[in-house]
């Protein structure tokens, strides 16, 4: 799983929810995540919503330019209706959660991610 979000605070949480389920690689930027992306094994990404630079969606519509099979969850502490609702970016998104996020919840999403 690869899992990216500016806040590193939030990356160490997220590896420690999951180190016993998945291989958890981080980074805290859409750019580095594409990086690490091409050059490495990822069954599933999830990805924060707002960062800095490259944003959850576009980092997830270029990890589908790469592979379209690719499941990508997106993961925020913001509702945002507009995202929800639109079409092509629903079209791209595996799973929307809010944080903070529920532990089971979320690795059974993943795990359906992987499958």
């Amino acid at each position: 799983v690869l899992y990216v979000d500016d806040e590193p605070i939030n990356l160490d949480l997220f590896e420690i929810s999951f180190m016993n389920d998945f291989r958890v690689i981080k980074s805290e930027s859409g750019q580095d995540a594409l990086e690490i992306f091409k050059q490495t094994q990822i069954d599933v990404l999830v990805t924060d919503l707002k960062m800095p630079g490259m944003d959850g969606i576009e980092l997830i519509k270029k990890v589908k330019s790469l592979d379209q099979k690719k499941n990508c969850i997106l993961l925020t502490g913001f509702y945002e209706e507009n995202i929800i609702k639109d079409p092509e970016i629903k079209s791209l998104i595996f799973k929307y959660v809010m944080k903070p996020f529920k532990r089971e919840q979320l690795r059974k999403f993943i795990n359906e991610a992987a499958d």
